[in-house]
């Protein structure tokens, strides 16, 4: 399933008890709910100015102050680790918030991106956005490249976005990147170590960022929020999206718990905060959640007719129980290893089609996710990308 053909989401962005919320709803059920608060701990995708206060080789890394309670941790190839000394400051990027015991993940080779072009420190080579395929649209990119801003320390990638993007509008958005990037490398000359050198506007922005524009369907906001100043900060932000926007119940004190309610997000959470979820035409999966990893298992209802025919209706469920699964691991932010226990299929065939439908479903995830298959135990191992709190914490915290 390519980006153009995963289905469109939608972005809400209201109240939640004291808190700035926003949630993601694909097909008319969410799929992704956080607060978004502003605030001052680390997030992925903000810029600060780090310090090293430890090289440490058995981890093949270093350990960075950020301004946070615990270090940040910058992984690195052995080879480049002689390059980097304690007490060192270097710009880095959040990647993964802290978890747990665990600080932030940061990068030294931060990036800036727009709807069509991205800037990366560090890496000088321009290039094309893998998934454009076509040979003359990937010359026509490269040679509109050859007109962006150069800097000795930092290159482009042309996103897919860019497809049938007029040459000027790439340039025009390079431009206003490389700004920024020069900004910033300024603005570390005289900053004090875990100062935010750089952010994607507020925090609310950067959650409707995290959305590309082209599965955007619409961005809902609610009516008693700051309506006016949120709009000018997409105007001066991320101008493309403005089109996308629209208010819910302008100016109504009670905006925010309609918009919950008419898109069913009370009752959606709490049913994400329960062991056992229901599937559409039957069946249940049980999802249990460690800190080391999580079990999800499925279950159908009783099977009757033939060894043959039982075989084929279990099949039916395995894959009938997919969207739900994938739709769960994605609102409970679920992540690290996952071990799905399908109802056992004796067919090599069967366990494909299933693989594939899995596959197929996780097209969808913003997120970065793996699946490698089934085990000797025939349970299907797979991980995703662990950036944030699972929902349940979060949830916890709003309290």
């Amino acid at each position: 399933m390519s980006d153009r053909t995963v289905p469109h989401l939608k972005v809400l962005v209201f109240r939640y008890l004291d808190h700035l919320a926003g949630a993601l709803v694909e097909n008319e059920k969410l799929v992704d709910f956080r607060l978004i608060d502003e605030a001052k701990r680390p997030l992925p995708g903000q810029i600060r100015l780090g310090q090293i206060r430890e090289v440490n080789r058995s981890l093949s890394g270093v350990f960075v102050e950020i301004g946070d309670e615990k270090p940040a941790f910058l992984p690195l190839e052995e080879d480049a680790l002689s390059s980097y000394k304690n007490g060192q400051e270097l710009v880095v990027e959040v990647k993964k918030a802290a978890v747990g015991s665990k600080g932030c993940a940061v990068t030294d080779c931060f990036s800036l991106r727009g709807d069509l072009v991205v800037l990366s420190h560090g890496k000088l080579p321009t290039g094309v956005s893998k998934k454009i395929t076509d040979p003359a649209e990937r010359k026509r990119l490269k040679t509109a490249a050859e007109g962006f801003e150069k800097r000795e320390t930092a290159g482009y990638v042309i996103r897919t976005e860019s497809e049938g993007i007029e040459a000027f509008k790439l340039q025009t958005e390079a431009s206003r990147l490389v700004r920024v990037y020069d900004q910033i490398l300024k603005k570390a000359k005289y900053a004090k170590t875990g100062t935010v050198l750089h952010e994607n506007g507020s925090v609310w922005l950067s959650f409707m960022q995290s959305v590309p524009l082209h599965r955007t369907e619409e961005i809902l906001l609610a009516g008693d929020l700051a309506i006016d100043e949120m709009k000018g900060e997409l105007e001066v932000h991320d101008p493309g999206r403005l089109e996308k926007v629209r208010v819910y119940e302008s100016g109504d004190a009670k905006a925010s718990q309609h918009l919950q309610e008419i898109y069913r997000l009370p009752s959606q959470l709490a049913e994400a905060l329960e062991k056992k979820v229901w599937i559409d035409g039957g069946g249940y999966v049980f999802i249990e959640q460690t800190e080391a990893l999580c079990a999800i298992d499925v279950n159908t209802g009783k099977l009757s007719g033939s060894r043959e025919e039982k075989q084929t209706a279990i099949e039916a469920a395995n894959i009938a129980a997919i969207p739900e699964i994938v739709r769960q691991i994605r609102l409970r932010d679920l992540s690290g290893i996952i071990l799905i226990d399908f109802v056992d299929m004796e067919k090599e065939e069967a366990r494909g089609k299933v693989l594939a439908a899995l596959q197929s479903a996780l097209d969808a995830d913003l997120r970065k996710t793996t699946v490698y298959g089934f085990t000797k135990l025939q349970l299907c191992e797979m991980a995703r990308e662990r950036k944030d709190k699972p929902l349940k914490d979060r949830l916890g915290s709003a309290q």
